[in-house]
């Protein structure tokens, strides 16, 4: 299976241990209760654990489970994990209650029990299917409309970008790579892990871009690059740190992470520093080296950054009122299936697993939508579970007057 295949997984309820964890919760409390009936257990004994691990099941199949960007829905809609846990108790309590009925001696509480669990199951289904959402036309194979519009829509957002391959190989201190030996000029201090109760570690290389040697697309208004210099990144590889150096609550604290630039480059080794010895064991999203191969490329905004409804919207005026909030998703889907932005990239658009997490909280994170470097995970490289990583800034007319300082860095997974 692929990155990308299994990247599907994030929409299928059964990824997530919860579900799991949820149903194994519910047979054993089952099991306990057949257990018991069989082996003249008395009531007072097996029922409040067989109660006590069918609620919990319940509860786990139900919930949201919190992560390193806050809530994440196990499934797309309430109804669905509603609809999942009625199907998992009808099923479990027709089983219970046929096993009882063979027992004669059984507690007639039981029984009742039994029937209990499935016209519980029954009214769980009837809900999920009473107040779920209404099948989405545009899961549907896309009307001819619908593609010229999206294909028109694609055309009007494009931006120059360029694609990355890493790819296993030694690079010079020098050279644009992921990983590795970084660029250390004379006089440069080593950036440090500096969290709060942090250990003051060293930081790790995650990238190197020396423009001077990358292509260089015309990158038109939005975004802008040198033609020449070294651009690092360089997050947190602790044990203690399994966030890569994020700060989830303000991604522009640069205090597990920090982003560079040289302007000037010295190409002669004796003439640089070498790095202070990093963690034997470092908590890192990749092992080694990998030298980059760069190619100029063009791009369509992605159905998951936070202005694509707004640019849309603005950009197809002439849709009636009644027909844009269908017609918005059924582009955005055609969008997400077609161009979904994975992958490596300088410049461009972002793609996220979650969701965008700029609009949240409204703290001016909009105001970062140029985006410096995406990488993603492949089979080498891996941010969590099949997660993808970003690092944004404010755009402006050139590097030289980014303020790097305040760059933003987040990454998410399923």
């Amino acid at each position: 299976m692929t990155v990308d295949e299994d990247r599907t997984s994030k929409k299928i309820p059964w990824y997530y241990t919860d579900v799991f964890l949820g149903l194994v919760a519910v047979a054993v409390a089952v099991a306990i209760m057949w257990w018991s009936s069989m082996h003249a257990v008395p009531l007072r004994v097996s029922l409040p654990p067989g109660l006590l691990l069918l609620l919990v099941g319940f509860f786990l199949l139900l919930r949201q489970r919190e992560n390193n960007q806050g809530k994440v829905k196990v499934f797309k809609h309430w109804t669905e994990g509603i609809s999942v846990t009625g199907v998992v108790a009808i099923i479990l309590g027709v089983i219970f209650t046929i096993a009882i009925i063979a027992v004669p001696e059984a507690p007639r509480v039981l029984l009742m029990a039994g029937i209990g669990v499935t016209l519980l199951g029954i009214l769980f289904v009837w809900l999920g299917a009473r107040y779920g959402p209404s099948p989405n036309p545009a899961s549907e194979p896309p009307t001819e409309q619908v593609i010229a519009i999206s294909e028109r829509f694609a055309e009007m957002t494009a931006l120059p970008c360029v694609n990355l391959e890493a790819v296993r190989r030694d690079a010079a201190i020098w050279d644009s790579k992921f990983g590795g030996t970084p660029y250390l000029p004379p006089g440069f201090d080593y950036p440090r892990d500096k969290t709060p109760g942090g250990s003051n570690a060293p930081l790790k290389l995650l990238a190197q871009l020396n423009f001077a040697t990358l292509p260089k697309p015309d990158w038109g208004t939005g975004q802008a690059f040198p033609t020449s210099g070294i651009l690092q990144f360089c997050i947190a590889c602790t044990e203690d740190d399994d966030v890569y150096g994020a700060d989830f609550d303000d991604p522009t604290a640069q205090n597990g992470f920090r982003v560079v630039y040289h302007a000037d480059v010295i190409e002669d080794a004796s003439q640089l520093q070498q790095p202070p010895e990093l963690p034997s064991d470092p908590m890192f999203p990749f092992e080694g080296e990998f030298g980059l191969d760069a190619t100029i490329a063009s791009m369509p905004i992605t159905g998951d950054d936070f202005r694509f409804d707004d640019v849309f919207k603005a950009s197809f005026q002439d849709i009636p009122a009644d027909e844009m909030d269908e017609t918005l998703d059924a582009v955005r889907d055609y969008f997400i299936d077609k161009y979904p932005g994975t992958g490596h990239r300088i410049g461009g658009y972002p793609y996220f697993v979650q969701e965008d997490p700029r609009p949240y909280p409204d703290d001016g994170r909009k105001a970062f939508t140029q985006m410096l470097l995406q990488i993603d995970s492949d089979v080498t490289i891996m941010w969590g579970d099949v997660g993808v990583a970003n690092f944004f800034v404010r755009p402006v007319s050139g590097l030289a007057s980014l303020d790097l300082s305040t760059a933003m860095y987040t990454w998410d997974c399923s």
